[in-house]
């Protein structure tokens, strides 16, 4: 079987190094598809976040999980999200939190989520600040 092929039989919120420096962590979702693929990368002493799942307390507390037992060794340098579905940026602002650097996402995208989601929330302008 090719290493990076999918792997259903992953848990969710475990990081599984595919190369040396390269983790893909699968989350569930309640779409029509099961789960997400997201990536964590080995960014010199830290880790970065490529996608980061739905913004549920389920993707937090397996986020939390990661963090603590597989990267504790390694700050959180900064979340990237390559688009705004909320299955790859809604738990963008939690880490945030935890993150060194502001959000990564093309001013293009943070548009197109905010006229989705909507702008003008606290949270919103907390997560703008961070662009």
């Amino acid at each position: 079987m090719n290493q990076f092929a999918e792997v259903t039989s992953q848990p969710f919120g475990v990081a599984d190094e595919l190369i040396p420096g390269v983790f893909r962590v699968r989350l569930p979702l309640d779409f029509q598809e099961d789960h997400i693929n997201v990536w964590v990368l080995c960014d010199g002493e830290d880790i970065s976040i490529i996608d980061t799942g739905v913004g549920t307390p389920e993707t937090q507390e397996l986020w939390s999980t990661i963090l603590e037992k597989q990267f504790s060794d390694r700050p959180l340098r900064r979340v990237i999200c390559t688009h705004w579905h909320p299955d790859h940026m809604g738990c963008a602002s939690w880490l945030l939190t935890r993150a060194r650097e502001k959000l990564w996402i093309t001013k293009r995208e943070w548009q197109a989520a905010q006229r989705v989601v909507g702008g003008g929330s606290e949270q919103h302008l907390r997560d703008e600040e961070r662009l």
